[in-house]
């Protein structure tokens, strides 16, 4: 069959320089499986014009695109203008898995894949090419006899292993992202924590237990990125990287097997409780560059309001272990928890003067539709109606979020811009000299040109 899979995330709506992983795998999975398919990504774009335009021109017999709750918006326009052309839709992604029914409620959208969607949608595209009932396809949704219905979940993939590397070639835009001389890789699949803002969304998406690809195949797909496109830096998107010391060490053993060790290098998110000295080491070891911890707030109530589960201290231990073995440190906070104030802001400015990151990003509390936090606001009256497009944590105080905190949101963004103005000639200075050592590094005037327009467009939230 012609399959279209898009990502419908807008240029404006970027947070980050990477390309998206879950529409490569599943596309490779079609693929290899003897279906025509296209890989298209509005990343770039300003519009939805040039992917309507791209769609009519392939004229697919399925158009899916893969969603969050803020690309709803785009995901929908692109599937209304699919449908009226004639074509098959499909809605994934953390949305569509969240509010199937609601999902369903869209009469553009013939089904909603949940959860993991690799198998699962690899199944129901056999389905509709036999011309069979859906019903025996586990995870996904659909409407029979005009009524939305859901399907059992489907067991989550065992076997990491099994799924193929994914063929970045089949993404319209990998050329774009090849130019920051960085690409982003997976590795490990669910998590057991309960942080609010996340939570039960992640256990639907990836379940509550962590699995990883053996350390030999993740290594097998980052020699192959290095061989063909010579990158030597890489993104490990995964929340939990560190959650295993015996992982970290078969890890390194791999690298200096395949003559990767000292070649390539990482970034790599953790939890502040999943370091200590023994973690640094490894991390040190396999040439980890950057370390991205949640640290979160400078306040003990608000990390405890959230269910994040670490403390203050934990975050500040974290940052002088990685900073005493050379490692740069970034910082995610977030503001505007329930139950945030004006002393539990200058907390979090406290905490950050302190420990003195690299660099920081800030969002902006938002309740997600299945989230623990979602169920919070609502039950005290703290949620305000509107688009899904502002379910989106790093908007500006221009586009309408929720006062979910009891401050005025005024004070929650003049917080943000305080803290990024206080730290902006020192993270100049520090991206600048970093900036040199990459120059030397790469000797690429493209990848600075890239990753210099990327960072403006990201701005308002990152410092």
């Amino acid at each position: 069959m012609k399959i279209a899979l898009v990502y419908p995330r807008l240029f404006h709506q970027m947070h980050g320089l990477w390309a998206p992983l879950g529409i490569m795998l599943l596309g490779t999975i079609l693929r290899d499986a003897g279906h025509d398919i296209t890989l298209l990504d509005a990343s770039f774009d300003h519009d939805l014009s040039r992917i309507n335009q791209e769609i009519c021109i392939i004229s697919p017999d399925i158009v899916a695109v893969s969603c969050s709750t803020d690309l709803m918006p785009n995901g929908e326009e692109i599937l209304a203008a699919a449908k009226r052309n004639g074509y098959i839709t499909v809605a994934g992604g953390p949305h569509p898995t969240i509010a199937p029914l609601e999902t369903l409620r869209n009469p553009d959208i013939d089904f909603v894949v949940l959860g993991e969607g690799e198998l699962t949608f690899a199944e129901l595209v056999r389905s509709i090419g036999n011309n069979t009932d859906p019903s025996g396809v586990n995870g996904i949704g659909f409407r029979q006899n005009g009524i939305p219905v859901v399907n059992p979940a489907r067991e989550f993939i065992n076997d990491l292993n099994s799924l193929p590397i994914p063929d970045r070639e089949l993404l319209d835009t990998f050329p774009r992202y090849l130019q920051g001389l960085a690409l982003n890789v997976s590795a490990i699949r669910g998590c057991p924590f309960r942080c609010t803002f996340c939570q039960p969304t992640l256990f639907h998406l990836f379940g509550k237990q962590i699995r990883s690809r053996s350390p030999e195949n993740v290594v097998e797909e980052l020699e192959l990125l290095y061989r063909r496109y010579r990158i030597r830096d890489f993104f490990f998107v995964d929340d939990l990287f560190t959650v295993s010391r015996v992982w970290l060490e078969q890890f390194l053993d791999a690298l200096k097997a395949a003559g990767l060790a000292g070649k390539i290098r990482f970034s790599i998110n953790s939890r502040v409780d999943l370091i200590n000295e023994e973690i640094i080491l490894l991390l040190k070891a396999i040439n980890t560059y950057y370390l991205l911890l949640g640290l979160e707030s400078g306040s003990q109530e608000m990390l405890d309001s959230c269910e994040k589960g670490t403390t203050v201290q934990q975050g500040i231990d974290a940052v002088n272990l990685a900073r005493k073995h050379g490692i740069r440190i970034h910082a995610y906070i977030l503001l505007g928890l329930p139950g945030e104030s004006v002393a539990t802001l200058k907390a979090t400015e406290k905490l950050l003067d302190t420990v003195r990151p690299d660099t920081v990003h800030i969002s902006v509390a938002t309740p997600f539709i299945g989230t623990d936090l979602f169920d919070q606001c609502k039950k005290v009256g703290r949620l305000q109606e509107g688009s899904h497009a502002a379910h989106d944590y790093y908007l500006d105080e221009s586009a309408g979020n929720r006062p979910i905190a009891g401050l005025d949101y005024r004070e929650i963004y003049a917080a943000r811009r305080r803290i990024l103005k206080g730290r902006r000639w020192r993270v100049m200075l520090s991206s600048a000299l970093e900036t040199l050592k990459d120059a030397v590094r790469e000797r690429s005037l493209k990848k600075i040109l890239f990753r210099a327009k990327m960072y403006r467009q990201m701005k308002h939230y990152f410092g």
